[in-house]
């Protein structure tokens, strides 16, 4: 068995996390983002109790406003659980991925740092999300698309946004399912 048999599979996986990972819930759904922002529109342009939803935002600000929201997450990271809840499988599924020696990043951290903390590249880089940004996303960085309807998009509609590459799961509770998808 030569040394290319012999080599593990390098695979690299990004996760989208709202919607696909975790989910807000109950009456502190959001409870710190939605407080981020308040703190952000009070600080750049002086409104209080402004809704998220309410506000069109005039894009020479958005630098500012997310600088007050990072501020105000940070000052409040004891709180950032509150209203949130980790889907069903998901423990589970990354815990069977770890055990198998697979990359896990977010998707936004995972092109900066891939590069780096594996020269040797993947034999398989995928993204999982919940909506059809998320599916295109991924084949348009040159990732395996796995679509999971845990959010409020359908199967369908995730299946549409693919060139027709996209894997499209019920939801992530089935990890062995899911690592004989990656081939591991």
């Amino acid at each position: 068995m030569g040394e290319e048999e012999k080599r593990k599979k390098r695979v690299m996986v990004t996760f989208d996390v709202d919607g696909t990972l975790i989910k807000s819930t109950g009456s502190s759904s959001n409870r710190l983002h939605r407080q981020a922002f308040s703190h952000a529109f009070y600080h750049v342009f002086g409104l209080k109790d402004v809704s998220i939803d309410a506000i069109q935002v005039a894009s020479e600000r958005l630098p500012d406003l997310k600088a007050r929201m990072i501020e105000y997450a940070k000052e409040h990271a004891q709180n950032i659980g509150e209203g949130l809840e980790v889907l069903p499988g998901v423990s589970s599924l990354l815990d069977a991925l770890s055990s198998k020696g697979v990359a896990i990043e977010l998707i936004k951290i995972a092109a900066n740092r891939a590069n780096k903390l594996y020269p040797d590249g993947f034999d398989l880089r995928v993204h999982v999300g919940d909506t059809p940004n998320d599916i295109r996303a991924a084949e348009n960085g040159g990732a395996l698309a796995i679509g999971v309807c845990t959010g409020v998009f359908t199967a369908e509609e995730l299946q549409k946004a693919s060139n027709g590459n996209a894997v499209i799961l019920p939801d992530l509770t089935n990890a062995e399912a899911f690592l004989k998808l990656l081939g591991i």
